[in-house]
């Protein structure tokens, strides 16, 4: 939920006469308060690539403008679009010519895994995997959503593969074919089943 407040003032006077201690650290509600909540809003969306947009929206009066909020989170997912493209396009020059001979070549693998907080067991089970590979000498990084209301870590996952360039990918219970031109075609990619799920079977 994105709370939008134009006027520190008001919202002080609000503090004051309402108990706002649970919802200001709520992970879940996120407070743009002031007149600058357009560059904070704008800013946090694109450092945030993940986070969804608003389903539904409500101004109230005296509140922000809407046709200017609404165009901030425009703005924001077509920025997104032309950064996974970017990303894609500078991932795909960055493996281009990669063989198996080119596997870690500072001695080190560098294992780069992908999870979800949303899972039961699956995100528990990546992170004992990450410990495993440290322990045995390699370089393990773990993605997963920040935030409880986080959607995708896929422009995460993008911007890794072009700054950490990683020597292999591990899932679980999801097979690359899934995610399109998500990884460059070097990449290896291991899928490790741990559920037997229709997708994997099918």
């Amino acid at each position: 939920l994105y709370v939008v407040e134009p006027s520190a003032g008001a919202f002080r006077m609000t503090a004051r006469l309402f108990d706002l201690s649970v919802p200001l650290v709520a992970d879940s509600l996120l407070w743009f308060v002031g007149e600058d909540w357009p560059a904070r809003l704008a800013s946090f969306l694109r450092a945030n690539p993940g986070m969804p947009p608003p389903v539904t929206g409500r101004v109230l009066p005296g509140g922000p403008d809407g046709d200017g909020l609404k165009r901030i989170f425009e703005e924001a997912a077509a920025w997104r679009q032309g950064e996974a493209v970017r990303l894609g396009e500078e991932g795909r020059r960055a493996y281009a010519g990669w063989t198996p001979a080119a596997f870690a070549p500072g001695g080190r693998p560098r294992i780069l895994l992908v999870t979800s907080r949303y899972t039961t067991v699956l995100q528990y089970v990546t992170r004992d995997l990450e410990r495993a590979f440290r322990q045995e000498g390699c370089e393990a990084l773990t993605l997963l959503e920040r935030r409880d209301c986080q959607w995708s870590v896929m422009m995460e996952v993008r911007q890794k593969i072009v700054s950490w360039k990683p020597d292999l990918v591990v899932f679980l219970d999801h097979l690359r074919w899934e995610f399109g031109d998500l990884f460059p075609p070097e990449v290896p990619y291991v899928c490790w089943v741990q559920d037997r799920l229709d997708w994997l079977f099918d």
